[in-house]
């Protein structure tokens, strides 16, 4: 049991009277409620991409998709407004892909736009594929590749120690 006491400060101190293995599932099993309690935030992020003219220096680029993020930003907002458990950061990052060392790229087979999860700079806001020799290849495809005329074969596309083969 807990024995409510006042302390030299005046604030209020609790005593256990229980044994410590005891008090300490106690207040583990209390803190568990708490968090079973508390609401759980779930980040969900998608991505437009927005082909730039040729000929556009990085400044009108930019300037360039400005329209286009102001009207995503419209469309979430109205899409979930009055939501009582959606929250809009009103956040919308901008990134340019076109450099040939930006982990980004089409998949040989479907042309979905992939980010390798095991390289340096990961897009968040692509899908999960792997680039191996120039290739790039969705998991989609990876997976489903003895089902479809793939140009990568899903060996390929595990080459780095901990990968998990589609077959294991």
């Amino acid at each position: 049991m807990l024995q409510q006491t006042a302390g030299h400060d005046g604030f209020s101190r609790f005593k256990a009277s229980v044994a410590p293995p005891l008090l300490s599932r106690v207040i583990r099993a209390l803190r568990r409620r708490e968090r079973d309690d508390m609401p759980r935030p779930m980040l969900i992020t998608t991505s437009i991409i927005v082909h730039v003219p040729d000929g556009n220096d990085a400044d009108d680029a930019f300037s360039f998709v400005e329209p286009f993020e102001k009207r995503m930003r419209s469309i979430v907002e109205d899409a979930f407004r009055g939501e009582s458990f959606v929250e809009y950061p009103s956040v919308i990052n901008t990134t340019a892909i076109y450099f040939p060392d930006t982990n980004a790229g089409k998949c040989e087979r479907c042309g979905r736009w992939v980010s390798d999860n095991r390289l340096p700079g990961e897009f968040d806001g692509l899908s999960v594929g792997r680039l191996n020799d120039g290739r790039w290849i969705c998991t989609e495809c990876l997976y489903w590749a003895d089902q479809r005329e793939c140009s990568a074969s899903p060996d390929d596309a595990f080459d780095e120690p901990g990968d998990v083969k589609p077959s294991e």
